[in-house]
């Protein structure tokens, strides 16, 4: 889940400069990001739905591979020619991928259960935060030194890979059994 968040949130919060650096004009910038969020909307519904039926593991690396895909478009795009074309698969790969989210806390209960749902996700989520807080503002340095954002969008590459492979390895854990009588079980009574 921290892979995930940290190779989409740096470029998530900065998409409007990204796009600006790539000669798309804000009114544009804008409107393709409202597009790509309006893509995410009705990505979380349909990958939901087929999250209840599909593995979920397969479901994410999908998802972040196509994520990286996007990541790598708009690496290389720009808003002249054909770059156009690249900047369009970007904005289609990262709503479309992006809308998979959804799936990480939904795999964490049907692996762990309602039981330790809120604690883990906690925990989870305490585990990363400083990236997600690092993420965004490594964005922001790094045009400000370079001029422009390609190492954030090179790392986010690398981390989406990444996820995508720690989301294909991952399998249910083997469920943990007690040793002994079931402490919930009636006492057996002797005649």
């Amino acid at each position: 889940a921290g892979l995930r968040q940290v190779a989409t949130l740096g470029i998530l919060v900065s998409i409007i400069p990204i796009l600006e650096s790539k000669g798309v004009g804000r009114q544009a910038a804008a409107n393709l990001t409202g597009v790509m969020f309006g893509i995410n909307f009705f990505s979380r519904l349909i990958l939901g739905y087929l999250g209840d039926r599909w593995s979920k593991s397969y479901i994410l690396t999908g998802s972040m591979l196509l994520e990286a895909i996007g990541f790598i478009a708009l690496f290389y795009g720009d808003w002249n020619g054909t770059g156009i074309i690249l900047i369009m698969l970007f904005v289609l790969f990262e709503g479309f991928g992006d809308g998979a989210g959804i799936i990480v806390w939904a795999a964490l209960g049907d692996f762990y259960g309602r039981d330790r749902f809120a604690s883990l996700r906690g925990y989870i989520t305490f585990s990363h935060s400083w990236a997600l807080v690092a993420s965004p503002v490594f964005a922001g340095w790094a045009f400000d030194h370079f001029g422009n954002f390609d190492w954030p969008l090179g790392l986010a590459v690398v981390f989406a890979v990444a996820a995508s492979l720690c989301f294909v390895l991952t399998k249910r854990p083997p469920q943990l059994t007690q040793d002994g009588p079931d402490p919930a079980a009636e006492p057996e009574v002797s005649a």
